[in-house]
C-alpha cells in the first residue's frame, strides 16, 4: 500500500489511447478467449470483431469494449481485427489489429451467458423462494444454522448502537493510507453488511417486521454516504465491496416493500457505487489508488469488487440502463481473466488462507448469478478441482503448507464455510468430508448468513469421517503427493491409510505472485503437531513492520542468504521453477530439483542456485545445494527454522530437533568451513503499533539456525542429511 499522498483522480485519467489492446492481450487464458481493449468514444455503434482462426473464423459485433466468442476457436496464432463503428455502422476510427495466441494449455470451457434483462428473476438474488421454504422446514443440522442465524440477527452489534445514527468513516488525511482508519472503516462496513444481510434473511424466513425495519434503516443511512469517499473504491475497496454487496442483495429482497422515495434513494447510491467500481475495472489495467497499485488479476482485490459490482448489476436490471454492463463485465472478468488463473490441479498461488478469502466473494457473485438467471460459474473447471488442493495443503487436522501470507493456524469456521459451499454447489465429496471434519463452529452473523444457504440438505451430505483425499487429477502421482507445477509447490503428505501422525513435506520454487514470499527453494517438514522445520515469523497484518521486514523475507524461510541478504521481495519476474519432479509410489520417495538461478532473485549476486531434495516418507530427507556466485565471492548462509528448540553439535556438524512424536537428527556436510548462529528472537518483532489485529498468544516461541561460511566463497555445495525417528510413547 502507499504511504504517500495520492490525489484522487477521475478514472479517465488512467485510460490508455483508444483501441489499445489490454491483458490478456498476447496469450489467451481461455478458449474461447477474452478480448479486451480501451474504448473509442467515437464508437457509438459498437465494434466489429473479426478473428482469423483458421477453420473457425469469427465475425460479430458487440456494444462493449470486450468480447468472448460463444464457442472455442482453433488453438494457435489468431489474427484479431477490431473496428470501431459509428452510429450508422461505418468505421468510426482506426481499427485495432494484433496477433493473439491461444495455447493448448488454455482453459477450454464455454462461458455462461447473462440472460436478457427482462428474464432476470428479480427478488431472488439473496435467496430463491424454494431456498426460503427449505430453510423454514429444515432439519438438523441446517435447522441449527438457521436458528443460530435468527439469534445473531436479533442480537445487538456493539458497532451499531440502537437508536444512534451510523457515522460515515473519515477520509485519509491528505490522501495518505492509514492503517487505523482503514481497519475501523472496514469493521464498521462489515458490521453494516452483516446486519443488513442477516436481518433480511431472518425477515424472509420468519416474516418478523423487526428484522426488515432494522435492515432498511441501515440501507437508507449508508445510501446517504459519499459513494466515492471514505467507503468508495478509491480509498477502501474492502468497505466499497461490503456496502455495495449489502445494498444490492438488500434492495433486491426488499424492493416490493419500498416506497418510491426509498427506492430512488437506495438505487441512486447503488448505481453510483457500481459505476465507480466499473470505472476502476474497465479498462482493466493497473491504477494507483490510495492503498497502492490495484487491478492485479492474480490478487483477490479486483475479484471482490467485481463480485459486488456484478451483483448490483443484477439487482438493478431493468432499473438502470448501465446495470447490464456491470453484471456482464463481472461475468466476463471471472470466466475469462480471474478463474483461469487458478491451477489445473486446483491450486491457488496466494496460499491456503487467501484461497478461502478469495472464493468467498466468487461464491457470492456465483450464487446471485445462478439465482437470477441460471448462469453457473460453479461449472468452471478450477472450482470443480480446487477442493482437493485445500484438503491436501490445509487439512482439518495435522500440519499444513504455510507458504505465502497465512495466519499459521488450522482450518477454522471460514475454511469450513467455503468447503461447505463447494460440497453443496459442486456436489464435491472431498469438500463434504472436509466440512464434517473441521471442528470449528460457525457462530458469527457473517458466516451464519452464508452457512444457512450453503449447507447441503441432509440427503446430499457425505457424512463419513474425513479419511483422506481421492485422486486430485488423473495425472497426479497419488492422492497424497502433488506437484502443483504452475505455482511451484511440491506437497507430500502421509497416505490416508497411515496410522502414524500426519507427516508433511513441502517445497516451493515457482513464480512470484501476490502474497508470495521471498522463499524460492524453501521447504518445510512436520509430523503431527511437531513443526520440525518450518517457516518463521507471523502474518500479523499485511505490510506491518514484522511482515514487511521479516516474515515475508528470505531470512524467515529455509533457504539461503547471500552476504546476509535474501531474495528480492516477491515481485514480477523474480521467479524460480521446479526443473524436475519424480514420485516412486512403491518406495514412497519424492525427488525434485528447484532452480532459483535467475539473476533477479538475488540481485545478480548468484549465477546458480539449484536445490535437490530426496524425501522418503517417514524416514529421511536429503537437501543438496549447488551454488555458484556472481561478481566475485560472497558469504553464504544456509537457514533452518523450527517451532521447536534446535540443538547444534559443532564438533560433529549435526543438529537435532526433538518433538512430541518425532526426533529429527541431521548431518550438515560442507566443503567450506561454516559457523553456526542460533537465535530465538526476531530482527523485527510482530505486533502493529496500534495493536488492532494482534493477539500475543498467537506468537509462540520459534528457533532459528544459520550456518554461514566463515569466508566469502565463489561456490558452495552444502548437503543436509535428515533422518526421522518416532519417539517412544509419542
Amino acid at each position: 500500500m502507499s504511504l504517500k499522498p495520492v490525489t484522487q483522480l477521475s478514472w479517465d485519467h488512467f485510460s490508455p489511447p483508444p483501441m489499445t489492446p489490454l491483458p490478456p492481450a498476447v496469450t489467451a487464458l481461455t478458449n474461447p478467449p477474452l478480448l479486451h481493449w480501451s474504448p473509442d468514444p467515437a464508437a457509438e455503434g459498437g465494434y466489429r470483431v473479426m478473428m482469423d482462426c483458421g477453420d473457425r473464423p469469427v465475425d460479430l459485433t458487440t456494444r462493449n469494449n470486450y468480447f468472448m466468442p460463444h464457442a472455442a476457436v482453433r488453438n494457435g496464432a489468431c489474427r484479431i481485427l477490431i473496428i470501431p463503428l459509428a452510429a450508422d455502422g461505418t468505421e468510426a476510427g482506426p481499427p485495432l489489429n494484433f496477433s493473439h495466441t491461444i495455447p493448448e494449455t488454455a482453459w477450454t470451457a464455454p462461458p455462461p451467458r447473462l440472460a436478457p434483462s427482462k428474464s432476470i428473476a428479480l427478488g431472488h438474488l439473496l435467496a430463491t423462494p424454494s431456498q426460503i421454504d427449505t430453510l423454514r422446514s429444515a432439519e438438523a443440522p441446517r435447522a441449527q444454522l438457521r436458528d443460530d442465524l435468527m439469534a445473531a440477527a436479533a442480537a445487538p452489534n456493539p458497532l451499531l448502537p440502537a437508536g444512534q445514527p451510523v457515522v460515515e468513516p473519515e477520509r485519509y488525511p491528505d490522501g495518505v493510507w492509514n492503517f487505523d482508519l482503514w481497519h475501523r472503516g472496514n469493521q464498521l462496513c462489515f458490521a453494516i453488511e452483516d446486519t443488513i444481510l442477516a436481518s433480511t434473511l431472518a425477515w424472509l424466513v420468519t416474516d418478523d417486521e423487526t428484522h426488515r425495519v432494522r435492515a432498511l434503516d441501515l440501507m437508507l443511512q449508508v445510501s446517504a454516504w459519499d459513494p466515492s469517499g471514505s467507503t468508495g473504491v478509491w480509498e477502501n475497496d474492502h468497505s466499497a465491496q461490503a456496502l455495495l454487496h449489502a445494498l444490492a442483495l438488500g434492495f433486491d429482497a426488499h424492493r416490493e416493500h419500498l416506497t418510491p422515495s426509498e427506492t430512488k434513494h437506495i438505487t441512486d447510491a447503488m448505481a453510483a457505487r457500481a459505476e465507480d467500481i466499473y470505472g476502476l475495472l474497465n479498462p482493466f489495467l493497473a491504477k494507483n489508488l490510495s492503498p497502492g497499485s490495484m487491478n492485479n488479476p492474480d490478487n483477490n482485490h479486483p475479484w471482490f469488487v467485481a463480485s459486488a459490482m456484478g451483483i448490483a448489476g443484477l439487482a438493478l436490471a431493468g432499473c438502470d440502463p448501465m446495470a447490464r454492463r456491470w453484471a456482464d463485465w463481472a461475468l466476463h472478468l471471472f470466466w475469462g481473466n480471474f478463474l483461469p488463473r487458478g491451477s489445473r490441479t486446483g491450486a491457488w498461488h496466494e496460499g491456503i488462507d487467501y484461497w478461502t478469502y478469495t472464493l468467498f466473494f466468487v461464491f457470492q457473485f456465483a450464487d446471485a448469478l445462478r439465482n437470477a438467471c441460471g448462469a453457473d460459474l460453479y461449472t468452471h473447471p478450477f472450482l470443480r478441482a480446487t477442493a482437493s488442493f485445500k484438503a491436501l495443503c490445509h487439512p482439518p487436522t495435522g500440519p499444513y503448507v504455510p507458504f505465502g501470507d497465512c495466519k499459521h493456524a488450522p482450518p477454522g469456521a471460514f475454511d469450513k464455510l467455503i468447503m461447505m459451499r463447494l460440497a453443496s454447489a459442486c456436489n464435491n465429496p472431498v469438500a463434504a468430508r472436509y466440512t464434517e471434519a473441521v471442528a470449528a463452529p460457525i457462530t458469527t452473523a457473517r458466516y451464519l448468513f452464508h452457512a444457512a444457504l450453503w449447507s447441503a440438505p441432509p440427503s446430499a451430505r457425505v457424512a463419513t469421517p474425513f479419511p483422506g483425499l481421492p485422486a486430485i487429477r488423473p495425472d497426479t502421482t497419488s492422492d497424497n503427493v502433488c506437484h502443483y507445477d504452475d505455482i511451484g509447490w511440491i506437497v507430500a503428505a502421509t497416505p490416508a491409510t497411515a496410522t502414524r501422525p500426519r507427516e508433511l513435506f513441502a517445497m516451493r520454487c515457482g513464480p512470484a505472485r501476490p502474497h508470495a514470499h521471498a522463499d524460492q527453494n524453501s521447504f518445510i517438514l512436520a509430523v503431527g503437531e511437531d513443526k520440525l522445520l518450518w517457516d518463521a515469523g507471523w502474518y500479523d497484518s499485511y505490510l506491518s513492520p514484522h511482515h514487511r521486514d521479516y516474515s515475508s523475507r528470505s531470512v524467515a524461510h529455509n533457504t539461503i542468504l547471500v552476504d546476509s541478504e535474501g531474495q528480492l521481495p516477491a515481485v514480477s519476474g523474480v521467479d524460480g521453477r521446479m526443473i524436475s519432479f519424480a514420485h516412486n509410489i512403491t518406495e514412497g520417495i519424492v525427488e525434485a530439483t528447484g532452480d532459483a538461478s535467475s539473476p533477479l532473485i538475488y540481485g545478480g549476486r548468484l549465477q546458480k542456485f539449484l536445490r535437490h531434495i530426496t524425501y522418503r516418507a517417514g524416514q529421511s530427507l536429503v537437501v543438496s545445494d549447488e551454488i555458484i556466485t556472481a561478481r566475485g565471492p560472497h558469504q553464504l548462509s544456509f537457514l533452518l527454522h523450527s517451532g521447536l528448540p534446535i540443538t547444534w553439535d559443532a564438533a560433529n556438524s549435526t543438529l537435532s530437533v526433538r518433538g512430541a512424536s518425532t526426533l529429527l537428527r541431521a548431518k550438515f556436510i560442507s566443503e567450506q568451513p561454516v559457523e553456526a548462529i542460533l537465535r530465538t528472537e526476531f530482527s523485527t518483532p510482530p505486533g502493529l503499533t496500534s495493536q488492532v489485529l494482534d493477539d500475543a498468544a498467537e506468537y509462540t516461541q520459534q528457533y532459528h539456525l544459520e550456518l554461514r561460511t566463515t569466508q566469502p566463497v565463489e561456490s558452495w555445495s552444502p548437503r543436509l542429511e535428515i533422518t526421522l525417528q518416532p519417539r517412544s510413547g509419542g
